[in-house]
């Protein structure tokens, strides 16, 4: 584990600057006036790009990428697929039998603040913390790292994270405090589907799926 960390400082050294600088805001600032204050700077790119982005962390998109890497390595296919379905499980868990009467923006605000809303967004009202796309983007790309040599392409998956992460907050799906917890529990998922696939010594799990079926 110490390994993997060391050897991703570029994503996780960012991450741990964001944990620590937006602390303070979560401690300390409530809920709902960051959410306005945030909810007053928009544009017409910026609904465009956060309502494309924002699919990103649907919670099919790492079962999609784990398809197509069972043509590459079963082992990384098993990492993406099982970071993604263990953060969203998580996720679902804690919004629908923890927190469940937490509800999102548009219900928090229904008769005190007149929210901007992007057009052509289906907005939810119930289950808003913790955020399941920031769980399940935020485990993909530390899923992803694990694939990629450069700290270039490590620090760019932690700021894709983080920019779809965010896109929940501009369209007003959930408050700041939910995808900070959602970071958390993808962070947490990844890392331990990560741990125990890594302990699997067995050469078939390092072919891919054509190799593994096909005849000696």
């Amino acid at each position: 584990m110490n390994f993997f960390i060391k050897k991703n400082e570029a994503f996780f050294w960012p991450y741990l600057a964001f944990l620590i600088l937006f602390l303070p805001v979560i401690l300390f600032i409530p809920k709902g006036e960051f959410h306005i204050f945030l909810n007053t700077h928009h544009c017409i790119f910026g609904d465009y790009f956060f309502r494309m982005i924002t699919s990103l962390g649907d919670g099919l998109v790492p079962v999609i990428l784990a398809l197509l890497f069972i043509f590459i390595s079963l082992r990384k296919a098993f990492i993406l697929a099982g970071s993604g379905v263990l953060a969203g499980i998580i996720a679902q868990v804690f919004k629908r039998l923890v927190f469940s009467q937490i509800v999102r923006p548009v219900k928090f605000f229904e008769s005190s603040y007149d929210l901007y809303l992007v057009e052509g967004v289906d907005m939810h009202s119930s289950f808003s913390f913790p955020s399941g796309h920031s769980a399940t983007i935020f485990a993909l790309c530390l899923s992803l790292v694990y694939f990629v040599r450069k700290d270039i392409y490590k620090f760019l998956l932690f700021i894709l994270a983080l920019v779809v992460a965010m896109s929940r907050v501009y369209l007003s799906q959930h408050f700041f405090t939910d995808i900070y917890a959602g970071s958390v529990l993808g962070i947490f998922s990844a890392m331990i589907i990560y741990t125990y696939l890594e302990k699997i010594d067995n050469s078939w799990i390092d072919k891919n799926i054509v190799s593994v079926f096909k005849k000696p």
